[in-house]
């Protein structure tokens, strides 16, 4: 009716709900980038917004 494509269409709810699998290698070798355990990466997260006063 209003002849805008909706904010969900099939196609964009497929691609959100697909399992995406994503190679942190080249960063890795190239940026010196280490990946860390989720719980630590919520530690730090936790305590970058406290520092943030945004908690």
């Amino acid at each position: 009716m209003t002849r805008k494509e909706p904010d969900l269409t099939p196609e964009k709810a497929l691609l959100v709900s697909s399992d995406l699998i994503c190679s942190s290698k080249k960063a890795e070798q190239e940026l010196g980038y280490k990946t860390e355990s989720l719980s630590t990466m919520l530690k730090d997260a936790h305590q970058w917004l406290l520092k943030k006063k945004l908690l």
